[in-house]
């Protein structure tokens, strides 16, 4: 059916070595890639997938070979009216292929429809002479038709284009550095390879008489190797295609495989010493890889080790710290009690129920009354941490969306400190509302504040950093008051949390005084 001369069977034409050398290492580089990554995982679409595109292409190099070593003009035209379908495919897979392993899922139904619509002329044409519409004998080559050389060229570059404008938008979108960076350099790859191929196909099709220029196209089957290359570095650097280690020998022992077979039929001594040095490159290379690869996977199981050992001790100390404030809470239930009895045995004395107290013993009895109630306060403050922490605190929300005890205990803790701290000048206590625009609900948000301020002995940023964390307290204010647990402010900032609050402190620094702004949200 191919054989469009009927009257020639066979042509004689010189067959430059560089074919066997263009072709059967990459037919082998490329079967034993796509064999292996089909073989991991049979069921991944990814998987399947560039194991067709490397199916096609070898197919494609394979039948290109044929048509070159023949001399029987019917095989010729027959393996070469193949190769026009197996090259848009080529394009049409790689494509597919670069779909999927961005966006992680299969194109759909009619994206698959349209591209079958637009491939339809190369399949019913492709036995007619718009596909192959003679034979030159004097070069043993097929004369191409519109749809070996129009159509498929035509159609190839629109891949190209598309498949260049959907990978640049799809990484510029994605927002994940790492997964950035995992498709550019699988697009790229696939890109250089394409735009090469392409690029050596017109010019072997224009220039199949110049001998240069025709042994120089040859050279773009090479372009494979480029994108083998960056398959290798996603398998060893993100794991592309669910591959590790074996992956990389595999790809480098079929490198070596592949080209170190031409020695085998090698005749042109130029040739010979191109592919040893080739072979060289590739052994150097492959060693280097495969050492970084080892490397790599060491690391990364080490620093899973290191990872499950820290998850191991996060969890004893979630453990501790959840054995820490039940005790808190036990031991500050069980000196409730007592400290109760004190408190109450205590007021009774300085009231004189029992009998007047002297005045020597007064100042004795008052001491230890001042000191309970600390103890009492120290106790509330561990009692409210064990609450808070375990998530047991009890709030009377009312019609203002507030409790408003506890919130009146946040405002006089504030007031509190200002007090105690301020040893000159006064402290001002200020009441705003505002309006601000709620970026994470995009509505209006009306909100309340209390400010305190004062001209006390004031603070620096890394004191504003931390007097909101527990047992915290300013660096110097032991000094004025030696009775702070720093814990006030601690447990405030917990109350105003669960009110959906903020509070907060400002100072211009050291004896500059401090502002403590509680702001809540009403309405």
């Amino acid at each position: 059916m191919f054989n469009l001369i009927y009257n020639l069977e066979s042509c004689h034409s010189n067959i430059p070595h560089i074919i066997y050398y263009s072709h059967v290492p990459v037919i082998i580089a490329s079967l034993a890639l796509g064999i292996f990554v089909y073989w991991r995982d049979k069921k991944s679409l990814l998987n399947v997938l560039l194991f067709v595109l490397t199916i096609d292409f070898s197919l494609w190099s394979l039948f290109d070979l044929i048509t070159w070593i023949s001399y029987d003009s019917r095989i010729i035209l027959f393996f070469w009216s193949l190769i026009i379908p197996l090259g848009i495919f080529v394009y049409v897979f790689g494509l597919y292929l670069t779909y999927v392993f961005i966006n992680k899922k299969d194109i759909n139904f009619y994206l698959k429809l349209l591209f079958s619509i637009f491939l339809l002329p190369v399949f019913f044409l492709l036995p007619s002479r718009f596909n192959l519409s003679g034979f030159d004998a004097a070069s043993c080559n097929g004369l191409q038709g519109f749809i070996a050389k129009q159509f498929a060229y035509g159609a190839e570059f629109v891949i190209i284009l598309i498949l260049i404008i959907f990978s640049s938008y799809k990484i510029y979108r994605n927002k994940e550095q790492f997964e950035k960076k995992k498709y550019t350099y699988f697009s790229l790859g696939l890109i250089i390879f394409l735009v090469v191929f392409f690029v050596s196909n017109l010019i072997a099709s224009i220039y199949d008489t110049n001998n240069f220029l025709w042994s120089v196209s040859q050279v773009g089957l090479f372009s494979v190797a480029i994108f083998l290359f960056f398959l290798s570095y996603l398998i060893v650097r993100y794991k592309a295609f669910n591959i590790k280690l074996i992956g990389t020998q595999a790809l480098v022992a079929a490198l070596i495989i592949g080209i170190g077979s031409q020695f085998f039929f090698i005749q042109n001594t130029t040739n010979i010493i191109l592919n040893g040095v080739t072979l060289a490159l590739v052994l150097g290379f492959g060693y280097v890889l495969v050492k970084s690869v080892k490397l790599e996977v060491k690391r990364k199981e080490e620093l899973q080790s290191l990872s499950d050992q820290l998850s191991d001790a996060n969890a004893k100390l979630r453990q501790l710290d959840k054995a820490k404030s039940e005790f808190i809470s036990i031991a500050s239930h069980q000196l409730r009690t007592p400290l109760t009895s004190i408190k109450g045995f205590g007021s009774l004395l300085l009231e004189g129920t029992y009998s007047e107290v002297p005045e020597a013993q007064r100042g004795a009895l008052e001491k230890i009354y001042i000191s309970n109630e600390r103890l009492i306060q120290l106790v509330e403050d561990l009692l409210n941490i064990s609450r808070i922490e375990a998530g047991r605190m009890e709030f009377d929300f009312q019609e203002a969306q507030i409790d408003i005890t506890k919130v009146k205990e946040v405002i006089s803790n504030m007031v509190d400190n200002s007090i105690k701290y301020t040893q000159k000048g006064g402290i001002t206590v200020k009441l705003e509302s505002n309006t601000d625009w709620d970026t994470e609900h995009k509505e209006h948000q009306s909100t309340v504040r209390v400010i305190v301020s004062d001209t006390g002995i004031g603070m620096d940023a890394e004191e504003i950093g931390m007097i909101f964390e527990k047992f915290q307290r300013g660096k110097q204010v032991s000094h004025y008051h030696t009775d702070g647990t720093g814990l006030g402010m601690y447990i405030g900032k917990k109350i105003v949390a669960e009110h959906k609050g903020k509070i907060w402190a400002e100072s211009e620094g050291k004896g500059m005084g401090s502002r403590f702004i509680l702001e809540l949200p009403v309405g």
